[in-house]
């Protein structure tokens, strides 16, 4: 018993021991930590603590009294609904953070960067106070998106006053928009000289003309992007001298009649309608140096989409057909001189697309992307289907890289 007994007590030190060695361990660990942050010089704190959300940047703060003291001047403020919580009882716990940074925060220190995530339930002082915030302190980029649904649940735009643009115009670079109501009756006094990118998702505009002249004042403006975007009247002409990139999302092609821009070099539309009629009005001089073009998401795509490609389209150097459907009784014929990558993604495996007659002799990378989906109507044994895709494949000869992806477990 006596043996036993000195067996126990021996544990029981060694236990004792080892965990006093942790907490040795631990704390020797954290010194090193914090010596090592302690070198760290304050722009690359910033750096680090810009990379992520402030939710996340408040938590870090604890870690020494440097972070502490340069979470509150970091020039990136990203503020996220539902990077934080989704549950509904964390809805009160993120307003109130955001009430207690807002007062927290340096007054002195620019804005680089304000982005703002989260649902509209009414009451919106404290987003109104952010945003004024931020512009009076020369914020460069702003991205306010006010969630539209979640859960089946519908939530209220977000009113977006000219007073407030007023305040922003002179250093603002990136304006992103989603799901808000630009309440302009005009735009006198609106200048944006530094804009370079604009995305607007499910703006709506009480009219058109304060749209037309709000890129009017964005001389520097070289991305757009339309999703969503609606304005009580008929369709517009889209007229600019300095836009590069020009991306219409399906819910807002339907709104832009003709473009204007000569010295666009990327165009990409969405739509569930006939474009022909819109890719004759792009087709002018005034596109020319086009380099980058793709349809997606068409409900028939048409062979008099691409006549005299190389004609309208001199510079043309990637072409991409993103999901469009296959023409009915009609053979595709595609030819262009100067295309360099041709990418075709296609639901179906037995697409009708297949059939497509393609011409581009220097060609450098093509992609193939097929799905799995079987149209009802459609019926085709397998050897044809691949005796089918042999034969399109083969047009891609002269590629320098030919890339087949297929997602149908039967080939």
């Amino acid at each position: 018993m006596k043996r036993k007994g000195t067996g126990i007590n021996t544990a029981r030190r060694k236990k004792k021991s080892k965990k006093k060695e942790d907490d040795e361990n631990e704390n020797t660990s954290g010194m090193v930590v914090d010596t090592y942050r302690s070198q760290l010089p304050d722009l690359v704190v910033e750096r680090i603590l810009s990379l992520i959300s402030t939710r996340l940047a408040a938590r870090a703060s604890i870690l020494s009294k440097q972070w502490a003291r340069l979470w509150l001047s970091v020039p990136v403020i990203d503020l996220d609904e539902d990077g934080a919580t989704p549950r509904e009882d964390q809805r009160s716990k993120f307003m109130n953070f955001m009430r207690r940074y807002l007062k927290l925060r340096d007054k002195d220190t620019c804005i680089d960067k304000l982005r703002l995530r989260m649902r509209n339930l009414g009451g919106t002082v404290t987003i109104t106070k952010w945003l004024t915030f931020a512009v009076e302190r020369n914020v460069k980029e702003l991205d306010i998106c006010l969630v539209r649904t979640k859960s089946g649940q519908r939530y209220k735009p977000l009113y977006l006053s000219k007073t407030l643009l007023l305040k922003s115009t002179k250093s603002l670079t990136v304006l992103k928009l989603e799901n808000v109501i630009v309440d302009l009756e005009s735009t006198d006094g609106i200048d944006l000289p530094s804009l370079k990118t604009m995305t607007l998702k499910f703006v709506e505009f009480r009219t058109r003309l304060p749209f037309l002249r709000l890129l009017s004042r964005c001389p520097l403006l070289e991305y757009l992007l339309l999703n969503g975007c609606t304005w009580p009247s008929s369709q517009l002409k889209l007229s600019s001298s300095s836009l590069k990139s020009l991306q219409l999302a399906p819910d807002s092609s339907q709104i832009i009649s003709k473009v204007k821009a000569v010295n666009l070099e990327s165009f990409i539309i969405h739509c569930f309608h006939d474009i022909l009629p819109f890719i004759k009005n792009i087709s002018s001089r005034s596109c020319q140096k086009i380099r980058h073009l793709e349809f997606g998401y068409s409900t028939e795509m048409r062979s008099s989409w691409f006549e005299d490609l190389d004609l309208r389209f001199p510079h043309l150097e990637r072409l991409i057909l993103r999901r469009c459907q296959e023409p009915l009784g009609e053979r595709i014929k595609i030819s262009s001189e100067h295309l360099k990558y041709f990418l075709l993604f296609s639901d179906s495996l037995m697409s009708g697309l297949l059939c497509m007659s393609t011409n581009f002799p220097n060609l450098s990378e093509a992609v193939i992307i097929l799905g799995s989906n079987v149209p009802r109507h459609i019926s085709m044994d397998p050897i044809r289907r691949m005796l089918q895709l042999r034969d399109f494949l083969g047009q891609f000869d002269c590629s320098r890289k030919v890339s087949l992806h297929v997602s149908d477990a039967e080939v």
